[in-house]
């Protein structure tokens, strides 16, 4: 129902559970900003809070208050969609949760009926739940004889055929556009909905109707699948393809195709067969729809007599002869790269090694004779590619390679053997002199040997292996004999496939598969992983391979869903992978490649050459949906790639132009396979032959898994680049695929994403370092002590300066004395918090010490805020005593109940020759509130605990300062980097060197005051560094320390730094204010950091705990995306007099993973991942 667009003075919003906004399509809850929105209801807070949110949104600016109508809606062609209540229409049917509004919609766009409602029933019998719909048909469509009003569960006639033909009709329609689980089990035509007086479905009285008309329907029937005989000579002709296809006797023409042995490869096999067969060309999706020969006997009836179908006249024709022809596109690629210098002679990704293990009497003349027949067969074999015209050609020479024996000792072993192989394999071809065929045979008795034929990619592909492979054993059979062989010369060569995608026909069979693909990639990203290395600048293209294997029950159960789902393995296994990739990052728009055969021409099946072609599987996934309609989504694009697949992918990448990198893939960088081609052991007389598979331990993307049936279980192939990743996060990725699979969707396939538990444990956790323990309590001792303590360690060591003022630790301690007693005279009563506001100088930090040896928590205000904030704020803390200077903004003169303390003539007022020391009991255990605005705008006071700071100055290793250290104060006292600069430095016998606002203002003149001062450490902000590293990179010159943090930032950044200082300590930081400052960080390898990258947050302090949750509050396991929460001794009670935000802030957690009970933790809303932590 169009509920059309927002009004001049509204706003309207479509957001998720999570606040989120929703792309149009998707259905959401509608919230209303504007001038509209009242204040709340009448003495309702509670409610008033629920209802009247606010929301701040990237990007859009206006309102930020809004009110949630707890209507679901959409977005459609520009209006807003009423598609009924949130949740009122969710429900959860053989454990998968949807939404009956989904399915209303559904029914809409069949354009068959004018309204909708689907009812979900649950008897009382405890047999099965259904779904049951009401429609009301075009007027146009029902002859109301047939239909019935709503209010009576009685027939309208009893001559219904006609309405029973429509009801199926759009049974139909949702049958091919959801999945299986939405579509209903009944559906009833009536005359009207049941609504309500406000006009929107009454679903109670729709539940009423459901239960009476649950037993009068009639069920979806299975299909039939009993053999029967073929009706007619076409599905009879259909059924032996079958049988030829898949080396079956008899097929029954209700067979579907998949289920007896079909899959993706052999589809596009049959579509070739038929195409032959009759003429018509037949798209892939009519196989998959109609997989039976019956159904595609009809399908293809259908096809010629709608005159949809076009009759099939092109052919692969031998060109005219002639010296030099022209290269197929996927060909142009790989000599291109051959020809970059970046590769040079050592362009060895693309060798394509074929090894076998023979045993037995070998006849080595036939083995030879045997490849050089069939380097004679296959012209691509003995082709060379030159420049002609400064245009790549290939040219046809006479070649006979001869078969080079390696003689080794007997008892060598396999895996010396295999490293000998890869050495060979390893040797570059040299494309414009030699043909890209070499034969290798290793010798190491008279019994035992291993052949290896290592080809060029560009004259070979996977599929061209087979071809190999089985011409191998027929030719050695024959010629072993003394026969000539039985093979049937080849129709045409590669040259001609090369030849004829320069043609104007196959310039015509592109056009419709150009604009899908332009469409289908417009706007695509890469499928990402988490990576152990930063990329570098070249990539060495080094890899290894990690081989898994997965149970029979794995396997048998996933090929159940495949016959359930009507999908093949691979479009099963790439939905499970980018479940898991998408847990990993949480990238909702992500692309892979796979390779796709590309032979659907019948003249090529038994060619050998490079026919594959790499396609782009582009899946969008969200944590809401689940994995059925994933997987459907799989599906369909998977359908859509094998139906367009001629396009070749250096076509696709010049049309989408993407940046260029010589160190990646474009498009994609991962690379997802399915092999179910089985090349599989042969025996010739005395000879035994299998595969030995050889590591080349290279590789050309970023990650290769390669998938394969093999003795009845699942079987994968890893390959991933060594510069990029670490074996155990390898091992990982395959425990994930495997949990995921066996633990979850095996057993429910329905699940929602954002439901697939991760399962791990603490040790699992830690095999990649992630630090488990819980942190030590924190110290007991006060600030006042700790003071103390430092004072008499180092009494005449200088402690504070600015441009006015030098005091050593002694002079320190007495003049923050007196002024403490000054404040316990102007206080009217204990305070607990004490204001100040004093710009930043030697005054401001004796002020802080004054008042905490007061007894009292300092707040400390920002002298740049505004009047109103600065007042505001006091009346939130609550504090009665502000101190201030003559500098300090007029804000507070008539503050009711808050008494002002002046101190701009303190420090020249007192006598600092006779030490004093003063202090009072605290009055609570608080050091400090720090005020933070947060996502929400509102200031929240932030109470942290002196137990806190004294836990952060107590790790040594993250702030390594020394007495007679001069470290820079520049950052506001109403920022908790002030921290540092104060209590870090004096708790440690450093000196606080203070800065004023205007000298952080010009950065070349403060670069110069730092060598004037011999400023050793700094902590600055990511945004105030930046603007260091361009206008004065000079101030780091000096700098013995520096700390960064507050943001993400790059090794870029920091190489820069290096350039001008290389022996500076350079430290990565991350913290909240709720966990007093600093809760990650580590010292950089300054001599050996990367070039480029992100640069982690580190790894948690001493007393610190970090972990990483996904949105339900589990732990993640390494390498996942979640959310970061922080325990330890950083984390205070809360935001001062804010018991609802503390409460979704400070939560606790009990992991059964760390058995270490209970724990208070903070949550920080920023998301991460486990290792050197690094926000996402």
């Amino acid at each position: 129902m169009p509920i059309g667009r927002p009004l001049k003075t509204c706003q309207t919003l479509v957001i998720d559970r999570y606040g989120r906004l929703v792309p149009p399509g998707v259905i959401g809850e509608l919230v209303v900003g504007g001038e509209g929105v009242a204040k709340g209801y009448l003495n309702r807070p509670a409610e008033t809070a629920g209802a009247f949110v606010e929301l701040h949104f990237d990007g859009l600016s206006g309102n930020t208050r809004f009110y949630r109508t707890g209507d679901a809606v959409r977005w459609c062609d520009g209006q807003l969609q009423f598609t009924g209540r949130m949740n009122a229409g969710q429900i959860k049917i053989r454990g998968q949760r949807l939404e009956l509004g989904e399915i209303e919609a559904a029914i809409l766009r069949t354009e068959l009926v004018t309204a909708a409602g689907v009812s979900y029933h649950k008897p009382t019998d405890g047999n099965n739940p259904s779904l049951i719909a009401y429609i009301v048909f075009k007027d146009e469509q029902k002859p109301e004889d047939q239909v019935r009003d709503h209010d009576t569960a009685a027939a309208a006639s009893n001559d219904a055929s006609e309405i029973v033909e429509l009801e199926d009709d759009v049974l139909e329609r949702l049958r091919a556009a959801l999945p299986s689980y939405m579509v209903p089990d009944l559906v009833f035509s009536v005359l009207h909905l049941p609504l309500q007086t406000s006009g929107k479905l009454d679903r109670r009285q729709l539940a009423a109707m459901a239960e009476k008309d649950a037993s009068r329907g009639v069920r979806r029937a299975a299909g039939n699948a009993q053999d029967v005989a073929p009706a007619d000579e076409m599905e009879a002709q259909l059924c032996k393809i079958f049988g030829d296809l898949l080396s079956l006797q008899a097929v029954s023409p209700l067979a579907s195709f998949f289920n007896i042995g079909g899959h993706s490869l052999l589809a596009t096999r049959l579509k070739s067969s038929l195409e032959s067969q009759f003429l018509v060309a037949i798209p892939l999706r009519t196989i998959f729809a109609h997989s039976s020969p019956r159904g595609l006997a009809a399908s293809i009836r259908e096809l010629v007599a709608s005159g949809s179908a076009h009759k099939l006249s092109m052919r692969i024709a031998a060109p005219s002869d002639g010296t030099y022809y022209p290269l197929s596109f996927a060909q142009d690629r790989l000599w291109f790269l051959s020809q970059l210098a970046y590769f040079g002679s050592q362009d060895i990704c693309y060798n394509s090694p074929y090894t076998l293990k023979l045993e037995g009497r070998l006849n080595v003349n036939a083995l030879e004779r045997t490849i050089q027949e069939i380097v004679s067969r296959h012209e691509v074999l003995r082709t060379i590619f030159v420049e002609v015209d400064h245009v790549p050609a290939t040219h046809v020479v006479d070649f006979c390679p001869r078969l080079e024996i390696v003689s080794l000792a007997a008892d060598t072993d396999e895996q010396t053997i295999k490293a000998l192989m890869r050495d060979d394999a390893r040797r570059p071809f040299s494309l414009d002199t030699e043909p890209s065929l070499r034969a290798t045979l290793f010798k190491l008795s008279e019994e035992s040997f291993y052949l290896l034929v290592c080809m060029h990619h560009i004259v070979v592909d996977g599929f061209s292996l087979d071809v190999l492979h089985h011409e191998l054993s027929e030719i050695y059979a024959a010629f072993e004999a003394g026969k000539d062989h039985p093979l049937a010369p080849l129709g045409i060569q590669y040259k001609e496939f090369a030849q004829w995608q320069r043609s104007e026909d196959f310039e015509h069979l592109l056009k419709p598969q150009a604009e899908y693909w332009t469409k289908q990639l417009r706007g695509s990203q890469p499928a990402e992983l988490p990576m152990d290395f930063p990329r570098p600048q070249h990539l060495s293209h080094e890899g290894k391979t990690y081989y898994a294997h997965f149970s029979a029950e794995l396997l048998t159960g996933l090929e159940q869903i495949c016959k359930k789902e009507r999908v093949t393995m691979f479009m099963l296994l790439s939905a499970v992978f980018r479940v898991v990739q998408f847990q990993l990052t949480s990238q909702t728009d992500a692309s892979f490649a796979f390779p796709i055969a590309n032979r659907n021409r019948p003249e090529t099946e038994r060619l050998i050459g490079f026919f594959v072609n790499t396609q782009i599987l582009r899946l969008k996934a969200r944590p809401s949906m689940t994995f059925l309609e994933l997987l459907q989504q799989a599906r369909n694009l998977s359908l859509a790639a094998f139906e367009y697949q001629d396009m070749p992918f250096e076509r696709i990448v010049s049309i989408h132009n993407p940046n260029r990198e010589l160190t990646r893939n474009p498009l994609a960088h991962i690379v997802l396979a399915y092999q179910t081609v089985k090349t599989a052991p042969f025996t010739v007389g005395d000879i035994h032959a299998s595969v030995a598979r050889v590591d080349m331990k290279l590789t050309r993307f970023d990650m290769e898994i390669h998938f394969f049936p093999k003795d009845d279980t699942l079987h994968a192939e890893f390959v991933y680049s060594t510069d990029l990743f670490k074996e155990e996060t390898i091992v990982d990725l395959t425990d994930r695929i495997n949990e995921v699979l066996y633990q979850n969707l095996l057993l429910r396939p329905d699940l929602v994403v954002e439901e697939i538990p991760f399962q791990h444990s603490a040790k699992h956790l830690e095999r990649f370092g992630v630090p488990l323990a819980p942190p030590p309590p924190p110290p007991s001792s006060s600030l006042v002590d700790a003071l103390k303590k430092s004072v008499n360690a180092h009494p005449d060591l200088l402690a504070l300066q600015d441009r006015e003022v030098l005091l050593s630790y002694r002079q320190l301690n007495t003049a923050s004395s007196l002024l403490a007693q000054k404040i316990v005279q102007a206080s009217r009563d204990a305070c607990e918090f004490v204001a100040v506001c004093v710009p930043p100088s030697a005054l401001a930090v004796i002020s802080i010490l004054a008042i905490v040896k007061s007894g009292a928590a300092y707040v400390p205000l920002d002298v740049r805020y505004p009047p109103e904030r600065l007042e505001m704020l006091l009346r939130e803390s609550g504090a009665r005593l502000l101190i201030t200077t003559s500098d300090s903004p007029e804000f507070a003169n008539n503050a009711e109940g808050v008494t002002r303390l002046d101190v701009s003539d303190f420090l020249t007022d007192i006598d600092l020759t006779s030490p004093v020391d003063f202090d009072c009991a605290p009055r609570s255990d608080a050091a400090y509130v720090m005020y933070t605005s947060g996502s929400t705008g509102v200031p929240k006071g932030v109470v942290v605990m002196q137990s806190s700071v004294i836990a952060l100055v107590s790790d040594t290793n993250v702030y390594p300062f020394q007495a007679g250290d001069k470290i820079a104060m520049i950052n506001n006292l109403a920022w908790d980097a002030s921290i540092i600069d104060i209590w870090c430095t004096l708790l440690t016998g450093a000196t606080v060197v203070c800065f004023n606002r205007y000298d952080v203002l010009d950065l070349v003149a403060l670069a110069e005051q730092f060598q004037l001062w011999s400023i050793t450490g700094c902590f600055m902000s990511v945004a105030l560094f930046r603007q260091a590293l361009d206008l004065a990179p000079q101030l780091f010159s000096s700098l013995r320390l520096f700390q960064v943090g507050g943001e993400a930032f790059y090794y870029e950044d920091l190489q820069r730094v290096k350039s001008v200082n290389p022996s500076i300590r350079l430290f990565s930081a991350y913290g909240t204010t709720e966990t007093c400052v600093f809760a990650t960080g580590f010292w950089i390898d300054v001599p050996n950091m990367p070039i480029s990258g992100p640069v982690p947050i580190g790894r948690p302090m001493s007393t610190v705990q970090v972990l990483v949750v996904d949105t339900n509050g589990r732990l993640v396991p390494p390498g996942v995306i979640g959310e970061l929460i922080i325990g330890g001794a950083g984390v205070g009670p809360g935001y001062l007099k804010r018991p609802k935000e503390t409460a979704e802030a400070f939560v606790e957690f009990g992991f059964d993973e760390l058995n270490q009970g209970v724990t208070r933790y903070y949550r920080t809303v920023r998301h991460c991942f486990h290792a050197l932590l690094t926000l996402a």
